[in-house]
């Protein structure tokens, strides 16, 4: 009994070894591995699968149309995919709708060159036009007219629905198809219309997905359907504000440049510096320094009731004690920074005064062209003059006066007025030996002696603004020098006097 078991246990190990040693021989009859499970899978089959054709041009069926990827494969003719050689591609037809499309190819394949032609029909395909989750990338009304005119929202909306134009920007982003903008395309159209949301304007989108279609042996067609719903819950993203005052002055000034500012060439650009800024007002009338006719018309359509406001728009230097006018007689320029707004914005803004709404609108000008001062001329605009008395020692008193940077002209902070001011101290003034006279006049008569704007007078009639003055002597010497800082970057002028005539000596 035992014997017989183990000859039994023997011939089942025999058949065993024999199953083993007969697998290689299967493996080897099978096609040999490129290394692509794709390719290794197509050299079994005589032509080529539906299956197949999708993983050769990667057709994703929720991000491509029927029509698309019908398309996509025939214009492949002439073209190798993997083991695949195109040499025929023809879409035969497609439906969006449906998502379905049948195509016919011919080619060779494999390294033997293997003829095939065959019809395939693929389904399953969804239009993504139809299927976005659409995000809201840009959105932007142009309220350039309305602004222009002072339109009201109502007539903004009625306007816009024969102007296209009027809606400026709109374009959304979608994780499938990419970005969707404004206008017709092969696959969708995208409008929008405007209705009134309180106060506010909502933009509402018009979509339109097209679907394409060709029947076998036909022509292409196409038609329509309405997707707008996709985007009902971007209704606050499309909601915008109408426009506010601050687009008003921020419209007005960027429509001024340098011109705004005006050019007297009969003036010198400090007598508008010291003006604006001593006064803290921007000068007006016949001798304004802003060309406000320029926006005028503007303007006066906001004074007006029935538009989108009503208010009083005016201009300003903006800041003028704190750095907003610039002036340089040295060259004839003034720079200015200047803005536009309500005109109670403007006074509490030159008063110091809170401001509920700031000032958004500002912007810099800069001309040339006023009247210069230069060594030959200065003399000419101020005449300065020592006559000595009859005192026998009037000419020996002179001689021995000496100044060392005396501050003939200055400013000097005003402990009353708690402001600086501009003051003329005259050395001479209770001199009995000697007067001193600038253009026949007394000092004060000529140089800042108009309070609180404190220009000076030229000997033409010209006023000026002047900086400084100081005055210089050395002892023994008949000469007095003067420093005369003009306004401006210069670095001042000297002039040099000596006594007229001497009587007595």
């Amino acid at each position: 009994m035992k014997k017989i078991l183990n000859v039994t246990a023997v011939v089942c190990l025999y058949a065993i070894l024999l199953v083993s040693c007969e697998q290689p021989s299967i493996r080897q009859s099978a096609a040999p591995h490129t290394g692509n499970a794709a390719d290794a899978d197509l050299s079994q089959i005589n032509g080529i699968s539906e299956r197949e054709l999708s993983m050769l041009f990667s057709l994703t069926r929720t991000k491509i149309t029927a029509s698309d990827a019908a398309k996509k494969i025939a214009d492949s003719a002439g073209q190798k995919k993997g083991q695949f050689t195109f040499t025929e591609t023809e879409a035969l037809a497609y439906d969006d709708e449906k998502g379905t499309f049948t195509v016919k190819v011919k080619g060779t394949k494999g390294l033997t060159g293997k003829e095939f032609e065959k019809e395939l029909t693929l389904t399953g395909f969804e239009n993504p036009y139809a299927k976005i989750f659409p995000s809201l990338s840009e959105a932007e009304l142009d309220f350039s007219d309305a602004i222009e005119h002072n339109k009201t929202v109502d007539t903004f909306i009625s306007d816009a629905a024969g102007n296209s134009a009027l809606l400026k920007k709109l374009s959304f982003s979608d994780d499938n198809i990419g970005s969707l903008s404004l206008g017709v395309h092969d696959r969708y159209s995208l409008a929008a219309a405007l209705e009134k949301n309180g106060d506010k304007i909502k933009i509402k989108p018009e979509y339109k997905v097209k679907y394409l279609k060709k029947e076998a042996g036909g022509s292409e067609t196409s038609t329509e359907t309405d997707r707008s719903a996709l985007f009902a819950r971007l209704g606050t993203d499309l909601t915008k504000p109408y426009f506010s005052k601050e687009d008003v002055f921020r419209y007005i000034i960027g429509k001024t440049d340098d011109s705004f500012l005006k050019v007297y060439p009969d003036a010198f650009a400090s007598t508008y510096y010291a003006f604006t800024k001593h006064l803290n007002r921007t000068p007006g009338g016949a001798g304004s320094l802003l060309d406000d006719p320029a926006i005028q018309e503007i303007v006066d359509r906001y004074k007006k009731a029935g538009g989108h406001f009503k208010m009083d728009i005016g201009a300003s230097v903006y800041k003028p004690r704190l750095g907003g006018i610039k002036a340089d007689d040295y060259t004839g320029s003034l720079e200015i920074e200047y803005c536009i707004a309500e005109e109670e914005q403007i006074e509490a803004m030159l008063d110091g005064d809170y401001m509920p709404y700031p000032i958004v609108a500002i912007k810099e000008a800069k001309r040339t062209g006023f009247r210069t001062v230069t060594k030959e001329n200065a003399g000419t605009l101020f005449n300065f003059k020592i006559q000595l008395t009859a005192d026998a020692q009037a000419g020996n008193k002179w001689k021995q006066r000496p100044l060392n940077n005396y501050p003939f002209l200055r400013s000097e902070y005003d402990s009353n007025l708690k402001k600086h001011v501009y003051k003329v101290n005259n050395p001479f003034k209770t001199t009995a030996y000697c007067t001193f006279k600038v253009n026949g006049k007394e000092p004060e008569e000529v140089l800042a002696f108009n309070a609180p704007i404190f220009f000076s007078k030229c000997a033409d009639g010209a006023d000026i603004f002047i900086e400084q003055i100081s005055l210089n002597k050395e002892s023994g010497s008949d000469k007095l020098k003067m420093h005369i800082q003009f306004t401006g970057s210069g670095e001042g002028i000297d002039l040099e006097v000596s006594p007229e005539y001497v009587i007595g000596n």
